[in-house]
């Protein structure tokens, strides 16, 4: 799958061509996937991160993992402060510590948000990498007791109040979540599907793949050209042996706005000294653009 950032979608770990989710050795449940039938999508969190709660901020430690994209935030560290230093920081989704021979001298990356995470092949990597996902932890909330007289009226009705309100409020809380959770995914499933299929009714749109098609073209992404200009090319060969250059188009979330244009851009222009577009690639969060080289 290469290094795709959203091949797993947010928080997704991919390994050996499968997505899932971050799971604790503890067997807490930080991370849901999004859809149990499209892996793909993502995961989410148990309980979102809130800097107002930032005493309750815990890690989850991932072995031999790393990230589809490293920038050093600190040198010469190791896992330990690396993980005090995204603590201390609000933004920082996680911790991505990666070392080689000496673990006391490694360098640290703090993103301030998380895309897919890849299994290290440290036999191509040549560095030992561990991700520390930063997760939030529930907190226990400890009302103070009233003093009151055996026999008393008063303790009697908040023995039994208690129980009954805690419970309607858990019920109305746990309803609330549901229906907010599948009217978003509801939106965004009905948004994706009518931009895809907008593309369909754009007059001269060339040629749409499908995205394993694509994944067949270019031998799962393994020979890259270049990168710039939104995304990374990559070198490509298909069914009928036209040698193309396939780009990957990073962050195009909106269809229209962004991947739309460029591919009525391009695909619009015919000179001799330029590449032409001959196909597309539009499913869920993957866009990609053919050209022929």
């Amino acid at each position: 799958m290469g290094n795709y950032p959203m091949v797993c979608g947010k928080y997704g770990i991919c390994s050996n061509g499968q997505c899932s989710c971050p799971r604790s050795s503890s067997g807490a449940i930080n991370f849901r996937q999004i859809n149990n039938r499209q892996p793909e999508l993502g995961c989410s969190e148990a309980i979102q991160l809130s800097c107002n709660a930032s005493s309750n901020h815990k890690f989850l430690n991932l072995e031999d993992v790393t990230y589809f994209n490293f920038k050093v935030d600190i040198r010469g560290t190791n896992l330990n402060s690396c993980q005090e230093a995204c603590l201390k920081n609000c933004s920082c989704k996680a911790a991505i510590f990666q070392y080689g021979s000496n673990s006391s001298d490694g360098n640290c990356y703090m993103p301030s948000q998380i895309f897919s995470i890849m299994h290290n092949e440290k036999d191509k990597t040549h560095y030992n990498s561990s991700v520390s996902i930063k997760v939030q932890i529930a907190s226990s909330v400890t009302s103070p007791s009233v003093e009151t007289s055996p026999g008393s009226t008063i303790e009697g009705k908040n023995r039994f109040l208690g129980p009954v309100l805690g419970s309607t409020l858990g019920i109305f809380c746990v309803a609330v979540v549901i229906g907010l959770t599948y009217f978003t995914y509801w939106k965004k499933k009905k948004s994706v599907t009518v931009e895809e299929d907008y593309l369909d009714h754009v007059p001269g749109m060339p040629t749409r793949f499908s995205y394993e098609e694509l994944v067949a073209a270019t031998d799962n992404f393994s020979k890259k050209l270049g990168e710039g200009g939104f995304g990374t090319v990559f070198e490509g060969s298909l069914k009928d042996n036209t040698r193309t250059a396939v780009k990957c188009l990073d962050g195009m979330g909106h269809i229209k706005k962004s991947f739309l244009a460029e591919v009525e851009s391009i695909g619009s222009i015919h000179h001799v000294n330029l590449v032409r577009l001959i196909g597309f690639s539009a499913e869920k969060s993957h866009r990609l653009l053919v050209m022929s080289i």
